[in-house]
Parts: structure tokens; C-alpha cells; sequence
């Protein structure tokens, strides 16, 4: 029985995998953490381009980082400009409570989540190429309060 169990579950894990990736997140509720710069809004703007109804949790709803200031537009409003479904809900990942509200915002928007992206993170910001070695202790403060938040 669990030889057939495996072979059922393979077929099903090929063809999913063999399904284009808007088959596969269509009509989807995603939360996505660190959704407003970086990987974060790629992913939330893949998302939304296939079908998915995003909650764009950070920080900011704008990009903070100096070498992308050239973003203007959010993330959230990028994804209503061509159709999409989305909400930005300003979220710490550190604190467990606040990740409970941007969870809550998608459920409340949406109905359910179906798909959570922990993605946001601190790195260290620098304008030239630097060691992480040579970082000062408020930087690591700020990236070690990140590293719990996907168990938040």
C-alpha cells in the first residue's frame, strides 16, 4: 500500500510541476513578507502577473533601500495598476504580534491564506563593497532581529 501511496504522490508532484506556474497560483491568497523591494516585489509582482491575490507586508510600502529609490510606484499599487488583487499591510517580522495583523489583513481582504512567502530580511546596506566582518554592533542587532521572524 505505501508503494502505491509513493507512486500516487509522485504522478501528482509531475504534474503539478509540469503545470505553468499561473495554473498553479491562480486565484491563490499570498502574504508576502518584505514584498516592497528586492526579490520580496518580484516575486509579488510574479504573483499577482499569474493570478494571485497579494498582501504586501513590510516595513514600507516604498522601497527604503538608497539604490532602488528609483521605484516610485509600491509594489500594491504596481499590482492594481495592471488588474491585480492587493493590500499592503505594514508589518515587523520580528514581532510575532504584528505578523498575526498581516495574516489577519489577507483573511479579512481575501477570505484565506494559501500561500505565505517569508521572505523580508535585514541585510547590510553599503554603497561600495564591504566585509560583513566590518559591520558595526547596531547593523548586527538589526540582522539578528530578523533571523526568528519565519517562526514568528
Amino acid at each position: 500500500m505505501d508503494s502505491i501511496r509513493g507512486v500516487i504522490q509522485s504522478n501528482l508532484f509531475i504534474q503539478i510541476a509540469n503545470r505553468p506556474l499561473g495554473a498553479q497560483i491562480q486565484h491563490t491568497k499570498a502574504l508576502i513578507t518584505g514584498a516592497s523591494s528586492g526579490v520580496g516585489r518580484a516575486i509579488a509582482l510574479r504573483y499577482a502577473k499569474e493570478g494571485a491575490h497579494i498582501v504586501c507586508a513590510d516595513l514600507s510600502p516604498t522601497a527604503r533601500s538608497l539604490v532602488q529609490q528609483e521605484v516610485k510606484i509600491t509594489a500594491h499599487d504596481a499590482m492594481m495598476k495592471t488588474g491585480g488583487q492587493a493590500i499592503f499591510a505594514q508589518t515587523g517580522v520580528s514581532e510575532a504580534k504584528q505578523m498575526e495583523r498581516a495574516v489577519q489583513a489577507d483573511e479579512a481582504r481575501f477570505g484565506r491564506l494559501d500561500i505565505m512567502v517569508n521572505n523580508a530580511g535585514i541585510a547590510i546596506e553599503v554603497r561600495t563593497l564591504a566585509r560583513v566582518n566590518e559591520a558595526d554592533e547596531r547593523a548586527w542587532s538589526r540582522i539578528c532581529e530578523s533571523i526568528p521572524s519565519p517562526y514568528s
